[in-house]
């Protein structure tokens, strides 16, 4: 939650445009890290909870509700996820929480 902080204050408060590659990069380096401190299921889970916890935090610091979809997405991700599920907010974070459950028990 504290990346996500990070982000809101550097949008909301300096009004810094994001590098979404570089947010990216940090997520992949600590699942990187997970899996090879802890086992692929970690380090794929810390994927999927970034995705749902970062996002989530960073809508609510930026008084956005849980839902929200940004009208056009900057991140590769966010647009995947768009293209995907349109402006339905919930429905990936309920997908994305099924699978850090059923990946815990493989």
């Amino acid at each position: 939650m504290a990346f996500a902080w990070l982000n809101y204050y550097l949008i909301e408060v300096k009004d810094y445009k994001i590098k979404h590659f570089w947010n990216g990069l940090i997520h992949i380096a600590m699942a990187i890290a997970g899996v090879y401190f802890w086992g692929w299921q970690i380090g794929v889970s810390i994927l999927f909870v970034a995705r749902l916890v970062f996002d989530t935090a960073l809508n609510l610091f930026r008084k956005k509700g849980i839902d929200y979809v940004s009208p056009r997405p900057a991140s590769i991700v966010d647009k995947i996820e768009k293209k995907i599920f349109g402006q339905d907010g919930i429905t990936p974070k309920i997908l994305y929480l099924a699978i850090i459950i059923l990946i815990q028990f493989l």
